[in-house]
């Protein structure tokens, strides 16, 4: 993603690409969850070894969140008004629960 340095107070067009990038991210999820859903040999990919069973059904049941951040880098030196940021964005999923909040991936199951 590119920005340039007359972008970067505009809290329109950062609106807007936000919007952009939380579409594509969606596509691609809908995308990964069909490729799952599709493997070859019918299985579900295997969960966690970590957590007991018990835990892992009750964070099932807790509601899933996304968050997108952004890691911006500065390509060029500061003081150049041709200078880009540079941002990508950077996908967190959380179970949010009674009591604590835990982050997870989005391909359990």
């Amino acid at each position: 993603m590119l920005w340039g340095a007359s972008d970067a107070f505009s809290t329109s067009r950062l609106e807007e690409k936000v919007g952009e990038m939380f579409a594509k991210v969606q596509k691609e999820k809908k995308m990964a969850d069909a490729l799952r859903e599709s493997r070859s040999d019918g299985k579900k990919p295997s969960q966690s070894q970590n957590t007991p069973p018990t835990t892992r059904e009750k964070l099932l049941n807790c509601p899933l969140k996304q968050l997108v951040q952004y890691e911006c880098d500065l390509r060029g030196p500061r003081e150049d008004p041709k200078s880009k940021v540079y941002c990508e964005p950077v996908i967190r999923f959380f179970r949010i629960c009674e009591g604590f909040t835990v982050e997870t991936t989005e391909w359990e199951e």
